[in-house]
């Protein structure tokens, strides 16, 4: 008989790409999700996995067993969910990315409480500001800040941020002050690179947005 456990490696090898990742994100040794991957195949009879020096691969056989396998633990993730809110509580693993600053400044202190409610949560909280990519990272939620690109996904706001831009007396000196948004394209700024963008945006009093692409400072 299959294992949930068994099942739940499986799944996290193949959307990690690596053994190594997935036993990283199940909080696990590498071996013991690699020995876990070797009995759902012994279960099965079927090789699941391609496994090289350089990288891993589903097979055909994987593939197949992928799509459901992922349907079976959504939906016992489900089920505990159900249940769990039926008794008034919340229980099982939690994983959530969010930016360092923001995550070490607010997120952090508010979790705290949230716990304390909720004892029997899992929590995995990674603090990073690349972007990441929610189903296949293997998040359950995402904090970040700025525009929203995918749009599968479904979002909340959760505070506003209010940006400031300012130059050091020394750099208007040499490069003089700028008197218009226009003005702005020819200065140069040090620009938070993750975003995968170097822009200035503003928004006027009826609410238009203004994207001024500036040259980043080398």
């Amino acid at each position: 008989m299959l294992k949930l456990d068994d099942i739940a490696s499986f799944v996290a090898v193949a959307e990690a790409g690596s053994i190594s990742e997935a036993a990283r994100r199940l909080r696990l040794a590498k071996s013991v999700v690699s020995e876990r991957l070797a009995e759902i195949e012994r279960s099965l009879g079927a090789t699941l996995v391609h496994r090289t020096t350089r990288k891993l691969s589903l097979t055909e056989d994987g593939a197949a067993f992928l799509e459901r396998a992922a349907r079976i633990l959504r939906e016992v993730e489900e089920a505990t969910a159900d249940m769990a809110e039926r008794r008034g509580s919340l229980s099982g693993p939690l994983r959530i990315s969010a930016p360092v600053t923001f995550g070490r400044l607010h997120l952090g202190p508010a979790l705290f409480p949230f716990l304390a409610r909720h004892p029997k949560l899992e929590m995995t909280l990674e603090l990073e500001d690349r972007r990441v990519d929610a189903a296949a990272d293997g998040f359950d939620a995402v904090i970040r800040h700025g525009r929203i690109e995918d749009s599968r996904l479904v979002a909340w706001r959760l505070a506003p941020s209010r940006r400031l831009l300012v130059a050091s007396p020394q750099y208007l000196e040499r490069a003089g002050a700028p008197t218009s948004i226009e003005q702005l394209q020819t200065h140069r700024g040090i620009f938070y690179m993750n975003r995968g963008v170097a822009d200035w945006r503003f928004t006027g009093p009826a609410g238009q947005s203004t994207c001024v692409r500036a040259s980043p400072c080398g």
